[in-house]
């Protein structure tokens, strides 16, 4: 999906937009595009924004591929993407360097820092990041957390995979039954990772 700097910045671009737009709905704290897939943590007014917001970015960015890629036909995305409530403090932390580390552990570069589509050098304060939104939690010595192992990264995956809530059982039994329901469920296939903060915890 990602084959040239252009395409990162494009779609990166096109998610500044429209959360611009929904800036009022949608706060961003972390992200991290790869070539085949991309990770976004997000914290949503409503579920309502939460969907319409990832609608408008898949649209936005596919017509946008399209347009760039002529050669390329078909639908770009396909099937509902991933989406699991995290719960705000240790398990946030840990869904954040989950991302962060993501090119880390692809192999796509030896520093994750060194990979310039993605939330960790804004996390790190190496840089300004102007689509990061204020977010209270502890980036101290970021850099070499993100690139040491970590074995809560099974955990932070295997929420995504299942879409499942990740956090202390009193909060996700706080969580509306649905969510409960689907602890210990076999995982589903989806096409995009998305990670959603619950501010509520």
């Amino acid at each position: 999906m990602f084959h040239s700097g252009h395409d990162y910045r494009r779609f990166l671009a096109i998610l500044a937009s429209i959360k611009m737009a929904m800036q009022a709905d949608i706060r961003l704290h972390g992200y991290c595009v790869m070539p085949n897939h991309w990770h976004l943590i997000i914290c949503p007014r409503t579920t309502q924004a939460l969907s319409q917001f990832m609608q408008r970015l898949t649209r936005a960015h596919a017509l946008a591929y399209l347009a760039d890629h002529p050669e390329r036909s078909g639908a770009i995305y396909q099937g509902r993407y991933r989406c699991c409530p995290v719960q705000h403090g240790y398990h946030l932390t840990n869904v954040l360097l989950y991302v962060d580390r993501n090119p880390l552990k692809a192999r796509l570069v030896t520093k994750a820092e060194d990979w310039l589509w993605s939330s960790m050098i804004g996390h790190a304060g190496l840089v300004d990041d102007p689509l990061l939104d204020p977010l209270t939690a502890d980036f101290s010595d970021w850099c070499a957390r993100v690139n040491g192992s970590d074995e809560t990264d099974t955990l932070a995956e295997r929420a995504l995979k299942r879409n499942e809530p990740l956090g202390e059982s009193a909060w996700i039994s706080s969580l509306p039954g649905e969510w409960r329901r689907r602890v210990g469920r076999p995982p589903k296939r989806s096409s995009t990772g998305v990670n959603r903060e619950n501010s509520t915890g």
